[in-house]
């Protein structure tokens, strides 16, 4: 057998990231955010209601106003056809974050939500398998910001199922980045799956590629 790749223009500074992998229900597409990292701004608190001898710390990421955020690029890729298919990003161009990828059951395309920075809109974006297009499906606005905290759709969601949105029904998420792989996908049985050649999922990826087996 032999490596076909899919891609080559991952790189440690732009990064396809291993937990996004989603496959199509057909498995003759295969979607992942590609991801360049931000600063990780961390903020630092301390315990004070604490019985023991030594000082409690906790740590969380926290960006602030004018902070470069992880920037995400929704990526299609073509099985049959051992292509990769461009998506405009114009529908969602300032990204505060992307939720997870959601394919329709009937494999016709796939959708997430974008939240923009600022929070003065929220859209649930699709894009269509064969062509790669997107188009927005609902759009929230406000002149002032959009609650978005409660919204929690795609997590509450089953993997195949359709998508029905709500005003009350929407979600965000974080990413996690993969370390030192490359990820290939093959055949078994007439069935297209993934895997990696490293088990390991925490940290950057040094240049990860997407290729064929």
């Amino acid at each position: 057998m032999q490596d076909v790749p899919l891609s080559r223009d991952g790189a440690e500074g732009n990064c396809y990231v291993f937990s996004t992998l989603s496959w199509s229900p057909d498995s003759r597409h295969l979607a992942a955010y590609l991801v360049r990292p931000g600063y990780r701004r961390e903020v630092r608190y301390l315990n004070s209601s604490t019985d023991q001898l030594e000082r409690e710390y906790s740590t969380i990421f926290y960006p602030r106003p004018g902070d470069v955020l992880p920037l995400p690029q929704p990526v299609l890729f073509d099985i049959a056809g051992r292509r990769q298919i461009v998506i405009d990003g114009a529908l969602f161009s300032n990204v505060f974050e992307l939720s997870p990828l959601r394919w329709w059951a009937d494999s016709r395309g796939f959708t997430f939500e974008y939240n923009q920075r600022g929070h003065q809109l929220y859209r649930l974006v699709e894009v269509d398998a064969a062509s790669g297009r997107g188009r927005s499906l609902i759009d929230e606005t406000s002149e002032t910001f959009v609650d978005y905290l409660p919204l929690g759709m795609a997590r509450r969601m089953p993997e195949k199922s359709s998508v029905t949105m709500s005003m009350t029904g929407r979600r965000s998420s974080g990413h996690q980045s993969a370390t030192g792989m490359s990820i290939c996908i093959f055949s078994t049985a007439g069935q297209a799956r993934s895997k990696t050649r490293s088990p390991e999922v925490s940290g950057s990826s040094g240049g990860s590629t997407m290729s064929i087996r």
